[in-house]
């Protein structure tokens, strides 16, 4: 049922049915999503660290070194732009070959503990598929797909 359809009906049904069929719809979407970009090999994915200014040239060089000697995932970037002005940050992405492969992925959470630039009672970091960032979901996005796969927070 679309949600076209289902706010036709909502006169008839009440706010939790609607809510928990939505939801129900949402789930399907995101598991034909994690399918069809396996299926298509479009596998890659992130973890995502938002380190403040005055500290992203170091982190950067400590992940630049851990990729170049074949240490973490596939590769990693900086955002080459100032950065959030509004929170003082920059993004540095860390890849990994395959979102589904969740041994690696934890693999590579690890290596990025390992010289702390993540630890555990901290501000989590997160890992998002590059097939939801094709598909532009983002935070807040209209079909209420959460736009990350994995925390940190439930893996270190």
């Amino acid at each position: 049922m679309t949600k076209f359809a289902l706010e036709q009906n909502i006169a008839q049904l009440s706010a939790a049915i609607v809510t928990r069929q939505m939801c129900f719809e949402r789930d399907i979407a995101v598991a034909a999503i994690h399918h069809l970009a396996i299926t298509m090999e479009m596998t890659t994915g992130k973890w995502m660290l938002f380190p403040p200014l005055d500290r992203v040239n170091h982190i950067w060089s400590v992940v630049a070194h851990a990729v170049a000697t074949g240490h973490l995932g596939l590769g990693a970037k900086v955002s080459p732009k100032l950065g959030h002005l509004e929170t003082g940050r920059k993004l540095i992405c860390i890849y990994t070959y395959d979102f589904s492969n969740i041994e690696d992925v934890i693999r590579v959470l690890h290596t990025l503990r390992d010289p702390g630039l993540v630890r555990r009672n901290e501000t989590p970091i997160y890992y998002k598929c590059d097939a939801y960032t094709y598909l532009e979901i983002f935070s807040g996005n209209r079909w209420d797909i959460r736009p990350s796969l994995y925390s940190s927070k439930g893996m270190l």
